[in-house]
Parts: C-alpha cells; sequence; structure tokens
C-alpha cells in the first residue's frame, strides 16, 4: 500500500509573481521618507530590511509584520512622525498586496498550473 504524500505550497513567487509587488512598495516607502529627510532611499531601504528582519521572531510571515516595518522605519526616520505619517506607511506597505481578484487576474507563474495537476495525478493531498 502506497504511503500518503502531502504537499504544502507557498503562494508566494512559487505559484505567483509577487516579489515585485514588495520591491515597489519599499520603494514607494524609500522615496517618501526621503523627500521628508535628507536620508538617502537606500539607506532608509536598508534599515526598513533591517527592521522587517527583527520582527519576524514576533510576526512571522505576515502582512501584519510587513506593515509593522513600515511603521517602524518611518518612526525612525521622521522626525516626531504624526499619526498620519504612521498611517501613510502602512498603507504603502499595503501596496504591496493585491486582491484575490488582481492576483487572479495575474495569473499562475509559468508551469505552475502544469506542477500542480502532476502533483494530484501523483496522489498528493495539496
Amino acid at each position: 500500500m502506497r504511503q500518503p504524500m502531502y504537499v504544502t505550497i507557498d503562494l508566494d513567487d512559487t505559484l505567483i509573481h509577487s516579489q515585485q509587488d514588495y520591491d515597489r512598495a519599499i520603494e514607494r516607502l524609500s522615496e517618501w521618507i526621503a523627500s521628508q529627510t535628507d536620508t538617502d532611499e537606500n539607506e532608509v531601504e536598508t534599515r526598513l530590511n533591517e527592521i522587517d528582519r527583527e520582527n519576524l521572531n514576533e510576526y512571522g510571515l505576515s502582512r501584519e509584520r510587513f506593515l509593522r516595518s513600515f511603521e517602524e522605519t518611518a518612526y525612525e526616520f521622521l522626525d516626531s512622525p504624526s499619526s498620519d505619517d504612521l498611517r501613510h506607511a502602512r498603507e504603502l506597505g499595503d501596496t504591496a498586496f493585491l486582491s484575490a481578484e488582481e492576483y487572479g487576474d495575474r495569473g499562475f507563474k509559468p508551469k505552475a498550473k502544469e506542477m500542480l495537476h502532476r502533483l494530484e495525478e501523483l496522489g498528493a493531498t495539496l
């Protein structure tokens, strides 16, 4: 008797393209903070990535971690950021997350459907 096969596949950048959405959100935050301060965009991006890695322990791979990292980065670079500034930073981070319909319109990465069908043919529980 064949053993059951269970396969877990991550959606982001495995089945669909999404990294460009994260990159664009980071770029938007860096541009906005640089326009409000004397800070270089690359410095903002570097610090955001450091904060985001630090937040992994508490928030894991979650949307909240990403948004919180944007907020903390704004707090660190802006002089006395207002609640509107912090909200704006989170909104910029949120642009990385599309709706189910938008992801559906974008479709799967090449060969992703074929891979899923083949795993199903092999008896995998996905």
